[in-house]
């Protein structure tokens, strides 16, 4: 799987839960039982993981490019979210809410292209080199035959007996 460059088929499949996660999150933002369903700050963390989950979703079906574009669809998104919010009674919408919307768009984004970075093998970090060198064996059998050059470090026969 390569998120640099996703294939059309997962191109689709983020598109399909993109689509999904949107339906439900806009007919469940609708419901009676989502108005004070999450106390602050609970509701702001709610926020940026699902716009994070968008965020990611929208860049995999963008084909991992156009940054700016996704982080702006995103963002109106989140805008259209709000908007519904303050149409619906019992909801009330917040700046604040849009801005962990924003932030978590942007985390989503980032954590897609972090992970495209590890999963791209041309952009792969290097394996470290091996702590130790190889060790090499040599021989232990001297296949020299003759006398030891002179000046060797080894001790020659001398022509005197003693």
């Amino acid at each position: 799987m390569n998120l640099g460059h996703p294939s059309s088929k997962l191109r689709l499949l983020a598109a399909f839960c993109l689509a999904l996660l949107l339906a439900n999150l806009f007919y469940h933002g609708q419901q009676p039982y989502a108005v004070n369903l999450l106390r602050p700050p609970f509701d702001k963390l709610v926020h940026v993981a699902l716009f994070a989950s968008i965020g990611a979703l929208l860049w995999i079906a963008a084909g991992a490019q156009r940054v700016l574009v996704v982080l702006g669809i995103a963002v109106l998104l989140g805008v259209l979210d709000e908007s519904i919010q303050w149409l619906s009674p019992g909801r009330s919408a917040e700046w604040l809410d849009l801005l962990a919307d924003a932030v978590g768009a942007c985390l989503g984004v980032l954590l897609g292209r972090q992970l495209a970075r590890l999963l791209t093998p041309s952009m792969a970090v290097p394996m470290a080199p091996p702590l130790a060198p190889p060790i090499v064996l040599k021989s232990a059998v001297n296949t020299h035959s003759g006398p030891a050059p002179s000046g060797a470090p080894f001790p020659t026969k001398s022509a005197d007996p003693d």
